[in-house]
């Protein structure tokens, strides 16, 4: 992204009409998104993934003249990498990431850790354009091919209710989802790192206290009401990533536990209490 501050007396307007009509830029149109104006008044200009930015800007400072100012500036994005063999290490994957790209980055950076079940996972730090391009790809990595993906977030998302109650931070489902889709790397690294650190963030465990009215009783009574607490909503998308734990390749969970688990019930918990107790030791 290239971002120009246009000179005092300069409107946004003009600033954006003069990039947009110059010669000088023929070529480059195609590779340069909508431009916006920031509450700075500064223009934004995004640019696709396979155009020289550098090369760019230089030619956008010959058209706006000395008076006016460009230049480069890059949103950073996360991507997670799962399934990476153990014997796998950060320079392996940066020369993957290199082919899957095409182009080195000198920002990007790599975080590599060790799991339980002996694999590895990765946080991957690039220019957001790059790594919206790298999601749902597979990357060749020492013996094994590793996916990007953030499909069980987006399919988490898109199963919110919209009109479901938020939290004590006012959020509705419909924001949280539309974030998501727009920026699913984002919200992986903050879910990853909940889910691999153990924690949460302490505004997630707060908890808004709701007093439902029970239907026939006399108001004014502590037990003619039904209290419920509510949370913000992007920590119930934290609840329901729970996918990697019943993973049957890598299980985590007890074959005991029945609460909360897809496909199995409270009789099957006491079925499994009556046989112990028919069964002859």
């Amino acid at each position: 992204m290239i971002e120009v501050i246009p000179a005092e007396g300069v409107s946004y307007l003009e600033m954006y009409k003069a990039i947009r009509t110059s010669s000088h830029l023929e070529g480059f149109q195609q590779k340069i998104g909508v431009g916006t104006r920031t509450p700075k008044d500064t223009l934004r200009l995004p640019l696709s993934r396979d155009v020289d930015s550098a090369e760019v800007c230089q030619r956008i400072r010959e058209v706006i003249g000395e008076k006016d100012a460009a230049s480069i500036r890059t949103e950073m994005s996360e991507v997670l990498v799962t399934g990476i063999d153990s014997l796998a290490n950060e320079e392996q994957l940066r020369k993957a990431v290199l082919t899957a790209l095409g182009k080195e980055h000198s920002d990007s950076s790599i975080d590599m850790w060790d799991r339980r079940d002996s694999t590895k996972r990765a946080r991957v730090r690039l220019p957001r354009t790059d790594a919206k391009y790298l999601v749902g790809k597979r990357l060749l990595l020492g013996y094994t091919s590793c996916w990007i993906s953030c499909a069980e977030l987006k399919a988490i998302a898109g199963d919110l209710h919209p009109r479901k109650a938020p939290g004590l931070d006012g959020m509705p489902n419909a924001a949280v989802t539309a974030d998501i889709r727009k920026y699913p790397e984002s919200f992986v690294a903050v879910y990853q790192r909940c889910l691999d650190t153990g924690s949460i963030p302490q505004e997630w465990k707060r908890q808004k206290l709701v007093l439902l009215p029970k239907p026939g009783k006399q108001p004014g009574e502590a037990s003619s009401c039904r209290p419920i607490c509510l949370i913000n909503n992007p920590a119930k998308v934290l609840e329901r990533l729970n996918e990697h734990l019943e993973n049957p390749e890598t299980p985590q969970l007890a074959d005991n536990q029945f609460g909360f688990r897809k496909q199995r019930s409270t009789m099957q918990a006491i079925q499994l209490v009556v046989d112990a107790c028919v069964t002859p030791s």
